[in-house]
């Protein structure tokens, strides 16, 4: 492991074992996540159940942010080396309806 970081410019540091304290910068990036997740969930009045969806949305959506560590570029774009494009974004928790072919749907509905 300490090869690979070294390879990748990784500063690899370790904590002690269950003290959450030590890894203040880890505890507080999940709060973060969690907290955009209760509020997609919310705002888009959808249960519990799609808090996995709404987990992923929100880890994808903080790699498309700028951070501190790195000058003037987005994780997305440091860990590709391809320029941002956020086309693909969509309000969570938006209605939409998928096509299901004739030969594999039941009835008209």
């Amino acid at each position: 492991m300490n090869k690979f970081c070294q390879q990748n410019g990784i500063i690899h540091k370790t904590t002690l074992p269950y003290l959450p304290q030590q890894n203040g910068i880890a505890e507080r990036a999940i709060a973060i996540i969690f907290e955009m997740v209760r509020y997609m969930l919310h705002s888009a009045s959808l249960s519990l159940r799609y808090w996995k969806e709404a987990f992923l949305y929100a880890i994808h959506i903080r790699s498309l942010l700028l951070t501190s560590g790195l000058d003037s570029m987005v994780p997305y774009e440091a860990w590709t080396g391809q320029k941002l494009d956020v086309s693909h974004l969509r309000i969570f928790g938006l209605i939409g309806w998928a096509h299901v072919p004739r030969s594999v749907r039941d009835g008209k509905l």
